[in-house]
């Protein structure tokens, strides 16, 4: 009889628990979705948004992930101006910075492609976002939201909609890709680099040739100016392209240093992080912007293998 009274009681106190847990959670709903409300009025100037206020402040620093998706839910489709741009602040920071596992940043992508890819505006306020993710952040109804752009691409920038196919692995956009792009490496633009190295990051071992052939026929020793190329090349996270890049980069004097002053362009830097940004199994700094050239050319010299980063 103890022993269930016990029980009973431990019992009683886990539901005590949970429903003041959940009592807790609704307030601070409610206190974030004023929060959100105040921010989208005083920020009613279309074009400029400050996030220094204090609700922004207690939304980016107090509001979870979930709390988040819910209290954007209902000003995702607000006509107020800069609603919907707000909310993708907080959802992006939400989705790289606080989701609590894959399922959750997968929940917060899927919003993200549901409700930003009506219109060139949108499509552009959130790619940078979504370009940064893999291919299993998107799950199969977010892909059905990108896949959708294909029967309005002529209402879209092609080279964007072509790197978001590429990163959520959109296969069935292959076709159309291939019908938009220029082939010829005399008269190509960086619109086609982008189209190139998107099919090539969806497995198109021809986009990758045809990227290499066009980045080494613009090779110009004076200028350099061909190695800005790499950067778009480098999305591809293709074999044949990091094989043409670090060819490239072990010809490459470490010392040159182009313009004078504050302003100044190392190819063998900018290169460098290119290439660093593709390989998985670099064992130093990977960002683009701290890459040490003299470190990078010995450990291509001695590595037996190179691990591109996973799609």
């Amino acid at each position: 009889m103890t022993s269930t009274k016990i029980l009973f009681g431990a019992l009683l106190l886990l539901v005590s628990i949970n429903v003041r847990s959940q009592a807790t959670n609704n307030d601070s709903i409610k206190s974030f979705k004023d929060d959100l409300g105040k921010l989208i009025e005083l920020n009613s100037t279309p074009g400029l948004t400050d996030f220094s206020l204090k609700e922004a402040v207690r939304l980016n620093e107090n509001a979870s992930a979930a709390q988040i998706i819910t209290v954007t839910a209902s000003y995702l489709n607000d006509t107020a101006a800069n609603a919907k741009w707000i909310c993708l602040q907080l959802l992006t920071k939400a989705l790289l910075v606080k989701a609590a596992n894959e399922s959750q940043k997968q929940q917060i992508v899927e919003i993200l492609c549901r409700n930003y890819l009506h219109n060139r505006d949108e499509l552009q306020m959130v790619d940078n976002c979504l370009l940064m993710l893999h291919a299993k952040d998107f799950n199969a109804q977010a892909k059905k939201y990108l896949a959708a752009l294909m029967d309005s691409m002529h209402s879209f920038d092609h080279d964007i909609c072509a790197t978001l196919f590429a990163v959520a692995q959109i296969k069935e956009s292959i076709p159309l890709l291939w019908k938009l792009v220029n082939r010829n490496i005399e008269s190509m633009d960086h619109r086609d680099i982008d189209i190139l190295a998107s099919l090539a990051r969806l497995d198109e071992k021809e986009a990758g040739a045809i990227l290499c052939k066009y980045y080494n026929s613009h090779k110009n020793r004076t200028d350099y100016r061909y190695i800005v190329n790499s950067r778009k090349m480098a999305f591809s996270l293709a074999p044949a392209v990091l094989d043409c890049l670090v060819s490239d980069f072990k010809t490459l004097d470490l010392t040159i240093l182009l313009g004078g002053g504050d302003s100044f362009f190392n190819p063998s830097w900018f290169l460098g992080g290119q290439i660093v940004m593709m390989i998985n199994n670099y064992p130093y700094a990977k960002n683009e912007y701290e890459v040490d050239t003299k470190q990078l050319m010995n450990w291509l010299a001695a590595t037996g293998q190179l691990q591109l980063r996973a799609k």
